[in-house]
């Protein structure tokens, strides 16, 4: 996907992006819903809960990183961009 170097994100690579990050944040409430109170959890279940959070987050900044360089590149307002863009992959995930 696009960084500082290449040119800034097309709309569809922006929506595939938001919809990569939202599909691990689904993940992490999954793991979340099955796993139960966090003060019953395993060492395991702590370390799988750790795992997809750091995948969750890692999505969630390369989504964030794209947003940003749309909008410096073409000078829009970044939040109008963000939720636009969250708003196509949401429609388009269901």
């Amino acid at each position: 996907m696009p960084d500082e170097k290449n040119a800034p994100a097309t709309p569809n690579q922006l929506i595939a992006l938001q919809c990569a990050a939202d599909a691990e944040g689904e993940k992490l409430r999954a793991l979340a819903d099955e796993q139960g109170p966090a003060s019953a959890w395993t060492d395991e279940q702590h370390a799988a809960r750790d795992a997809q959070w750091k995948a969750w987050r890692d999505a969630a900044v390369k989504v964030h990183q794209a947003v940003s360089q749309v909008s410096n590149s073409s000078k829009t307002n970044r939040y109008e961009l963000e939720m636009s863009v969250k708003k196509a992959a949401r429609s388009e995930a269901h």
